[in-house]
């Protein structure tokens, strides 16, 4: 059964990441996926959420994975990582036994995303070796911080 790690924060209950999934697991017949939430600092967020970041990232791998499996999906554990989602994923993989098929990462639009500025997506395929999905999930327009927004 192939299985594919999944890097998301804010992303994680889009429905763009939940097609792209459901893809996957249509694609394979039956697919297993991981998540994993870096701890992203709360003043890097996109849109403000209360609490410390790492219980905000325990939090959101928690819903993440309760969600997707709600939807049919087989999921085999949710981690949180490190804040750089490079950094989390490579710790994750050197502490972890499997191995995986592929890895999808879901970010905000380029416009927005903190990991596109840090090119997270191709850092990631260099250093796992493994094929990366990117899948963007547009933000609702009211959620996005003025300061953030650009015209």
């Amino acid at each position: 059964m192939p299985r594919y790690l999944v890097v998301t924060h804010q992303t994680s209950l889009s429905s763009e990441l939940l097609e792209a999934l459901r893809d996957k697991d249509r694609e394979a017949g039956v697919t297993s996926f991981e998540v994993i939430v870096p701890a992203t600092p709360v003043e890097h967020l996109l849109t403000w959420e209360e609490g410390e970041t790492r219980a905000i990232a325990s939090q959101r791998a928690q819903q993440t994975g309760a969600w997707l499996a709600a939807n049919g999906l087989n999921v085999d554990g949710v981690h949180v990582g490190e804040a750089n989602p490079v950094n989390a994923v490579a710790q994750l993989l050197r502490g972890h036994s499997g191995s995986f098929d592929g890895v999808i990462v879901a970010t905000h639009p380029a416009r927005v995303s903190r990991w596109l500025k840090l090119d997270a997506v191709h850092q990631i395929a260099r250093v796992t070796g493994l094929p990366v999905t990117h899948v963007t999930s547009s933000p609702h327009p009211a959620r996005i911080p003025a300061a953030a927004r650009r015209t």
